[in-house]
């Protein structure tokens, strides 16, 4: 789950995060799952990333926890993200110490740190995250290769909800690790990063 302080803010968007260090330039953005090319298509309307346990998801709320454990009563529409432009990672946008860190696991899966846990062991850098300043804020991983949206079953592929993960320069996503157990349930994906807060360079020493 995302944490968050209990007695502070219930939803990820507008949260004032930790994640940011002295001298670092801060965009903060939510994504969204757009189609590959103009002539393709998706399964799902709305492409809201979310955040759930952990890992990144199509079709399912983020679920809050506090900082003591406490599950929040609150549902954010969609995850809102800091991405550091100086060091090229990407975090929750959370105020939590440390932040939640984004990265992609051994397995493919599109994940975030538990606060204050350490990053593992990697086969995919976790710090290659970009955007574009153009009119369409490309957004994208220099390690990923292809995006996959996967649903929990084979009966789910056009209901969802789709998990989150990517065929990297390092890993390709297996059979065995999506949660169909069979990776032609997915759908090929982008992501498009649209702007909560525009620019910003984060001074806090």
């Amino acid at each position: 789950m995302v944490a968050i302080k209990s007695a502070a803010l219930i939803t990820l968007l507008g949260a004032v995060s930790a994640l940011p260090v002295p001298n670092d330039f801060i965009t903060e953005v939510t994504l969204s799952a757009v189609k590959p090319v103009p002539n393709s298509s998706v399964p799902w309307k709305d492409g809201s990333i979310n955040a759930n346990h952990q890992r990144f998801y199509i079709g399912e709320r983020s679920a809050l926890i506090s900082a003591d454990n406490e599950v929040v009563p609150a549902t954010a529409t969609k995850a809102s993200f800091l991405l550091s432009r100086t060091h090229g990672t990407l975090g929750l946008n959370v105020a939590v110490l440390g932040g939640q860190q984004v990265y992609i696991d051994d397995t493919g899966a599109l994940r975030y740190l538990v606060p204050r846990d350490p990053l593992p062991t990697l086969k995919t850098k976790s710090d290659d995250w970009h955007l574009n300043d153009n009119k369409d804020a490309y957004f994208y991983n220099q390690q990923v290769n292809i995006w996959w949206a996967c649903p929990p079953t084979a009966a789910a592929k056009n209901t969802g909800p789709w998990q989150i993960f990517a065929d990297t320069r390092q890993l390709i996503v297996q059979d065995k690790d999506v949660p169909s157990k069979n990776k032609k349930d997915c759908t090929i994906f982008d992501l498009k990063a649209f702007f909560s807060i525009p620019l910003s360079y984060n001074n806090n020493i």
